[in-house]
């Protein structure tokens, strides 16, 4: 289901490469209300604390940002505290939550940064 949810014209995929290994990867999604959500966001361990999130937090950004998207989504189960501060350092900040989430997923933090 991920591949149709993020295929374009909908989303769209970043990926980054150590040689031809790839390191990580963001997911997006967009919304016809000018909004977006990161759908995935993951770097492999061995390649984690290089500043590759946090990077791939800014290309997804500025991607939303140029498709004319007000705000970029994000959410995370509040055990996830690296993934949390990564997403912190690139701007977001805790909101209301705006999605259902399954009950197994909870607790589970939403976060927002404005592109605009």
């Amino acid at each position: 289901q991920l591949p149709s949810l993020v295929s374009a014209p909908h989303g769209m995929a970043f990926i980054a490469l150590h040689g031809d290994l790839i390191a990580g990867a963001v997911t997006v999604r967009f919304y016809p209300w000018n909004a977006a959500d990161v759908l995935r966001l993951f770097v492999r361990a061995g390649y984690r604390r290089r500043g590759i999130a946090l990077a791939l937090l800014r290309q997804a950004q500025a991607c939303a940002h140029a498709r004319g998207c007000a705000s970029l989504r994000a959410l995370a189960m509040a055990g996830m505290s690296e993934g949390i501060a990564t997403l912190r350092a690139a701007g977001f900040v805790e909101v209301e939550p705006f999605v259902e989430v399954p009950a197994a997923w909870e607790p589970v933090v939403f976060l927002r940064v404005p592109l605009m």
